[in-house]
């Protein structure tokens, strides 16, 4: 089964091409990109595509629009597997065809920024912030959770998936509402702006970033920290002020088709492309988790896997 899917996730990827476009937050659509010499290069899809993608939300929105949110706890089997994956998976893995697909972006002379733990530990601040809609928050989220995992603990993980109506509809995914995450090295905070249900000429709102979570969001998600075309999008993450993600690390279409169950069995094996994918995502993700925290646990941050991430972000 899971050699059927890795099958399928390729042929897939391949048709799809190799696209990369952040959920704009002011809108229901995304952009789409093109890369030239090695830089993802941003480009809008236009008002034309902008206009369809509202109509059709506004289609929707009689009949979407009185869903009720409920929230879904992971299947035990997902949640374990995604959380307890080997290192060795990892080390095998330290590159993978277009990861990462937005650059990782370094801060000069910023403070570090760090925030209590649910234990009441101030520790180095890991933001992450988008929403269930967004097809490359879902990708990303799979990337998110096993790298995290390395430093420290999740529970009550729920599943969910992006939005029918977007691009690289209903891609599997995690959701971070409601989660929980105690590490010893960082404090992990997230904000789900919004549900995959449609209304009126968006989608319904589900959590609000608290005062300084704004007040990091519109500092650091904006010029000059991130280029004007990258800014305001989803997904997004900040690492301490020291390191920004200012979108996807790879491509949705990697996962087209599959459900939480197969991505997880795909990651039983690390050589396959979606392991390949989420893998070398998760390197660069800890290598950034690495840099603000000491360095700490030594026996990821000093790992294979990560030190190539790091080498690739420029981190010494």
């Amino acid at each position: 089964m899971a050699s059927n899917a890795s099958n399928d996730a390729k042929q897939q990827a391949k048709a799809k091409g190799r696209s990369v476009a952040p959920a704009k937050k002011s809108r229901a659509v995304t952009k789409q990109s093109t890369k030239k010499n090695g830089l993802v290069g941003w480009i809008s899809i236009g008002a034309v595509l902008v206009l369809v993608a509202v109509i059709a939300i506004v289609g929707l929105a009689s009949s979407s629009s009185s869903a009720s949110y409920t929230w879904t706890k992971a299947p035990t089997v997902v949640a374990a597997t995604l959380t307890g994956l080997p290192a060795s998976s990892y080390d095998v893995n330290t590159s993978a065809p277009g990861v990462p697909e937005s650059t990782f972006l370094t801060t000069k002379n910023q403070p570090l920024e760090k925030a209590a733990n649910p234990n009441g530990a101030v520790l180095p601040l890991v933001l992450y912030n988008g929403a269930e809609f967004c097809p490359y928050c879902a990708a990303e989220r799979w990337a998110i959770v096993a790298s995290l995992s390395r430093f420290g603990t999740f529970s009550a993980l729920g599943i969910t998936k992006s939005s029918s109506i977007d691009k690289y509809p209903n891609t599997n995914t995690l959701t971070f509402y409601k989660v929980k995450y105690v590490s010893p090295y960082i404090t992990f905070q997230s904000i789900e702006g919004f549900t995959n249900i449609p209304s009126g000429t968006f989608y319904k709102p589900l959590q609000a970033a608290t005062k300084r979570q704004q007040y990091l969001i519109n500092k650091y998600d904006n010029p000059p920290f991130v280029p004007a075309a990258q800014a305001q999008s989803y997904p997004w993450i900040n690492f301490g002020n020291q390191i920004l993600m200012p979108g996807p690390t790879y491509d949705p279409s990697y996962l087209q088709g599959l459900t939480w169950t197969q991505i997880v069995q795909l990651l039983n094996d690390p050589t396959n492309a979606v392991s390949q994918q989420i893998l070398v995502s998760s390197n660069y993700i800890s290598a950034s988790v690495c840099h603000i925290d000491g360095g700490l646990p030594t026996s990821v941050c000093t790992s294979a896997g990560v030190k190539a991430a790091a080498a690739g972000i420029g981190l010494k």
